[in-house]
Order: structure tokens, then sequence, then C-alpha cells
């Protein structure tokens, strides 16, 4: 019985290989994606009746009862690699549509001119919550089918926004032809930020002096515009060489007041409140990896983090929280979960991080109010002038 019940816990850990630094997901897909589709109803129902409930269903009716009606934003997700991975793992016909879906055999841009944007059937056939309002979808792999594309996705549906910026594992890309593509992006009415950009010393998939410069250049370049900053930044197992840049460049490039936003956070207590002493209008984004065992910085963080500087994001289709179940890429679906996290850590109802979430995005992406339905009507303030009512509801 136990073997039997491994066996159907491998099955969807390896469904999930994209959450964990250690495996490289693309590696096992081809080997796996066939399996999945195929076998996924029966390892559902009999990972069920084996026990694995958790694994079996979606939301639970508790957090789905509780969730129902919140009003939220995905504050940092990769739409076009999302769809990618759905389309590449279970075939174009997976997705409900009127109109072909382009093939991973024959990439086509995401656009309305040719194959729709699928981004709203996605969200109709995957039961995301009625309480999402939108998304802030981040444009920064260079390889990804969305990049020179924004134009195309933004347009497509009125409630996304995006990022444009080189991740720090492109680095080497970061050419003044790719930043003359960036620049002009930033015209771009739903174009609400730069980024995300920064270091990543974990995979170290370009040098380190190579990911400075370019992270050094995008900073100057967003604060010259007066745009908001995403900020990717992973240290190296048992080191804080990364963090430890990162602020070093942050703080000779930006001013104290820049608005940031510090993307999937896991940092230590330390780097925390030194993050949070430096740049006053910093926010700081958790995804489900505040589910993760091995992460236990993010408990402090979570702990620290003021309310009225917390983001909720999904990083989908990356990051997928441990608490939610079945197959399935990680999504915009997936945010209660994170936030149940949270509110449970905080001991505050789920309803306050929801609504101290969506402000805190708002003022972030200085996304207008009135394109939100449910979203507070003044939300011009800072995160200092926001505390009080953080703490009047906290």
């Amino acid at each position: 019985f136990f073997a039997f019940r491994f066996c159907i816990s491998f099955v969807f850990v390896i469904d999930d290989l994209d959450c964990f630094g250690n495996w490289e997901y693309s590696q096992l897909e081809p080997l796996m994606a066939p399996l999945i589709p195929r076998c996924g109803s029966m390892v559902r129902a009999v990972g069920k009746a084996a026990g694995l409930a958790r694994w079996a269903t979606g939301l639970s009716t508790s957090l789905a009862d509780a969730a129902a009606g919140l009003p939220f934003i995905d504050s940092h997700i990769h739409v076009d690699s999302l769809l990618q991975r759905v389309t590449s793992r279970q075939g174009p016909s997976k997705l409900p549509r009127t109109t072909p879906i382009s093939s991973p055999a024959s990439p086509q841009p995401l656009s309305p001119a040719g194959p729709i944007f699928p981004w709203q059937r996605f969200l109709d056939s995957h039961g995301v919550p009625q309480g999402l309002r939108g998304c802030v979808t981040v444009f920064c792999f260079t390889s990804a089918p969305g990049w020179g594309q924004w134009d195309a996705m933004l347009t497509a549906s009125p409630a996304v926004w995006g990022a444009v910026g080189i991740h720090p594992h492109f680095a080497g890309t970061y050419t003044p032809a790719v930043e003359e593509e960036i620049l002009a992006a930033m015209a771009h009415p739903r174009v609400v930020a730069w980024g995300e950009c920064g270091l990543d010393y974990y995979r170290n998939r370009s040098p380190r002096e190579v990911q400075l410069t370019a992270f050094r250049r995008q900073v100057q370049c967003a604060v010259r515009l007066g745009k908001p900053i995403v900020i990717h930044c992973r240290d190296a197992f048992r080191s804080t060489a990364a963090t430890s840049d990162c602020y070093a460049v942050l703080s000779a490039e930006v001013p104290r007041d820049q608005r940031l936003h510090f993307h999937c956070w896991s940092q230590s207590r330390g780097e925390t409140e030194e993050a949070l002493r430096r740049w006053p209008n910093a926010y700081f984004g958790f995804t489900g990896l505040v589910t993760y065992d091995n992460r236990p910085g993010v408990t402090d963080a979570v702990a620290m983090v003021p309310l009225e500087r917390l983001l909720l994001e999904t990083d989908g289709p990356f990051c997928k929280p441990t608490t939610a179940s079945g197959f399935g890429v990680c999504n915009p679906g997936h945010i209660p979960f994170v936030a149940e996290w949270i509110a449970e850590r905080r001991g505050v109802p789920l309803e306050v991080v929801f609504r101290h979430a969506l402000r805190n995005t708002l003022v972030m992406y200085g996304i207008d109010p009135s394109e939100v339905e449910g979203a507070p009507p003044q939300v011009e303030n800072s995160p200092q002038d926001l505390a009080g009512g953080a703490q009047e509801d906290s």
C-alpha cells in the first residue's frame, strides 16, 4: 500500500519538478509528457482513494468559500511561458477555443492577428477564482514566445499589464539593440515597470560580471524613465553574495523612494530588515515558495514584512504551492493558497491579506483603480502612509 502511494506521489512530483531548483523540468518533460495527459484522471482517482486527497482535488471547499469574491491581481507571472508550457505538455487541443492556437512544432506569435491570444480561455478552462482582476505579466526571457510580442499580448486582454526587462539568466543578450527595444516598450500604456532584472548566483547561467553590468544598466534606464523596477535576486546555496551585490547596485543607482518589487522574496531576516529600512517604497512579493518546508527564511520574512508592503504573486508557471493539488502548472488560481498560508502565519483574516495585496499592487505599478473592479478608490499613498491602516487590520 505504501509502495503504491509512493509511486502515485512520484508521478505528481515529476509533474511539478519545475518548482524544485535542483532539477531541470525540460530534461524530464519529453519522457513524462505522454504519460500525464493519458493517465491524469486515473491517477487522480486512485490517489484520492489511497488517501492523497490533497493531490486529487482543487481548492478545498473552505478555502474556495473564503476566497470567493475577494478581488486580487497576480502581481508577477509569465503568461507566455505558462501558455507555452500548457500547450507543449497537453497539446493545443486541450485548451477550449474557437480558432487555432499555435503548435509547439511551428511556433507563432500569440497575437490576435494570427492564432488568438488564449489567456482568457485558459482562465475559463482552469477554474481560476472569480476574484481574479488581472495580472502583471513579465517579459524577461528573450527565448520565450512572448518576447517582442508585448503589444499584441497586452492589447488582447484588458486585464493584463506588463513589465519588460532582461532576466539575469539572459544578461549576455543585453545589447544596445535590446535596450532600445525595451525602451520602446516602456512607452506602451500598459507596460507598467522595468524587469524583472537582477542577479542569480544560484544558476549562474550568465557570468556574474555580465549580470552585474546588465542589472546596473537596466536600473539606470528605469530610474531615468521613472519606471518601477522588478527585482530578481537569488543567492547560491549558503551564500548571500547575490543579495549583497544587489543591494550595492540599488544603493548606488536608485533614489531611496524608488518603487521596487522584490519578486519571489525568500531572503533571511537580516536581509529583509535591511531592505525594509533602505527602501521605504519597496514591496515584497511572495509566491508558492512560502509553502515549501526547505525555505525557512520565507517564514521569517512573511512575519516581518508589513501588510502594506506585501504582494501576492505566482511566478507562474513556476513555484507551484505544495498545497495546490492535481496536475497543472502554477497559475493565478493558486494565489488563494499563498494568501491562506500568509494569513495563517500572520493571524489575520484572509480578506485582510487580499485587500492589502490588491491595494499594494495598484500603488506599486501605478494602475488606475477605476480599471479594477472592487479596488479601493484611493491608492496613491505610499507604503508609509498606509501603515496605520495595516496596524488596525492586524
